[in-house]
């Protein structure tokens, strides 16, 4: 059966893999980057659903003949890498991921975390052995390039449906580091033009460091801060003061290996449900931020457990074939039923930018049913239609590594080639002081809006 493989497989590879020695030495020149572009654009042509949604054939020769007389007549790996994935600005499609060469080592990533917002980046936490600069201080260049053209150049490299920014955003700020490396690479030093929160400029030299070492830095330093990937698989909490449980799932993909989480368990599932009726609890909120996927049948089986009506995730599927886009079979397709021991209380949904892919696809089942409110962020991705299953394809030239899907996702088939991810009922957006105070207003506007309404 199709699962969604693709999204957490290419935050894997950005996190744990660099291009190899071979690879960052090499310097590709103009004729062997056009090589590479041709032979992808007949790629996607040849396999992608959908390619021409949101940009029609002659759009789509006319940004391929652009980028092709753009390319640099002598390009290292780093270089090629922003080059090809200025296509993904073209393509507008979240399931299609470029990733660098295949490598044999773990690099090495600046070591902060920032936070993206006006148009900035800010660090929220100093990750460096022996911190001295608090948090909060802007970042006006990064390693000789100032941010605005940083921005510029990786977010509309990074996968987005229809242009919706809320995944490519949710990324840079959850995943800054690794997906710098991919852009730019690592130096010997990072240099970092800043301004203080009191407005002193400077220049600070960071010496970069492993992602072990960052993710321990993280753990003992700041417990319990976001950053560095996926939030953890399942946590079940149950305030019984208040009668409100928070079911947080951050991921629809089960970890064999269980290490170091097990990531989605469906007995841990029925367990949290069972607690919630063997304490009569009436109030829950589920909150799926950050959780970008995994197998549609586990998001199915979550909505199972507190839907209270027949619903759908998915209207229908079609792949491109030699004579077009045809109608073909797909997983769980078609109305599904609750449980006939679903929980029947209030429930409440917690979304944002890096809620995608199949968190999405069970966003927008609630949306469509009213089962529940829908606080935070636009997802990301798409709400109607997205795109799935996949096929690696690598460059000839530069080894650049592309997932291109071949089957399409119809949640709402009326609505396909909208712009918008499923939005919230209310819309709230942390800000930079909230998340130096630790303070998680979406999950606060939760509890008050239960505690309302008893």
């Amino acid at each position: 059966m199709l699962t969604y493989r693709i999204c957490s497989i290419w935050l894997t590879l950005l996190l744990l893999v660099v291009p190899s020695l071979r690879a960052q030495s090499e310097t590709f020149t103009a004729v062997q980057l056009r090589s590479d572009l041709h032979y992808l654009s007949a790629q996607l042509q040849r396999h992608h659903p959908n390619l021409e949604l949101y940009t029609p054939p002659a759009d789509w020769d006319r940004a391929v003949a652009t980028l092709a007389d753009s390319a640099p007549q002598a390009a290292d790996i780093h270089a090629a890498y922003r080059w090809i994935s200025q296509l993904s600005a073209v393509i507008r499609d979240g399931h299609t991921h470029f990733y660098p060469p295949a490598g044999t080592a773990n690099g090495k990533l600046l070591p902060l975390d920032l936070h993206l917002g006006d148009g900035g980046l800010r660090m929220i936490h100093d990750l460096t052995p022996d911190p001295t600069h608090p948090p909060g201080y802007q970042i006006y260049r990064l390693h000789g390039t100032a941010v605005p053209e940083l921005l510029a150049t990786l977010l509309p490299g990074l996968p987005n449906d229809a242009g919706n920014p809320q995944y490519p955003n949710w990324i840079v700020q959850t995943l800054f580091a690794p997906v710098y490396r991919s852009f730019y690479g690592t130096p010997a030093r990072f240099e970092l033009d800043i301004a203080t929160p009191e407005g002193t400029r400077k220049t600070v030299v960071l010496a970069p460091r492993t992602a072990e070492e960052i993710q321990r830095t993280r753990q003992s330093r700041y417990p319990g801060a976001r950053g560095g990937g996926r939030p953890p698989g399942i946590v079940f909490a149950l305030d019984s003061v208040s009668g409100i449980a928070v079911l947080r799932i951050g991921t629809f993909y089960r970890n064999a290996r269980r290490e170091p989480d097990p990531g989605f368990r469906r007995k841990t599932i029925r367990a949290a449900f069972r607690q919630l009726a063997r304490t009569q609890t009436e109030r829950l909120v589920v909150d799926l931020r950050g959780n970008q996927g995994g197998p549609i049948k586990n998001g199915n089986f979550l909505l199972a457990q507190f839907m209270t009506e027949r619903y759908r995730l998915v209207e229908a599927y079609r792949k491109r074939t030699r004579s077009g886009l045809r109608p073909c079979a797909g997983p769980q397709r078609g109305e599904k039923k609750p449980r006939r021991d679903a929980f029947a209380g209030q429930v409440v949904l917690l979304t944002d930018g890096g809620s995608f892919s199949c968190a999405a696809i069970v966003a927008g089942a609630v949306k469509r049913t009213r089962r529940a409110r829908i606080i935070g962020e636009e997802t990301g991705g798409n709400a109607a239609c997205l795109a799935g299953g996949g096929r690696k394809v690598i460059l000839p030239e530069t080894k650049i590594r592309v997932v291109i899907p071949d089957l399409r996702f119809e949640m709402n088939s009326a609505e396909v080639g909208t712009p918008d991810g499923v939005l919230p009922d209310n819309a709230i957006i942390p800000t930079l002081a909230d998340i130096l105070a630790g303070r998680d207003p979406a999950r606060e506007k939760a509890r008050t809006l239960l505690q309302r309404h008893p």
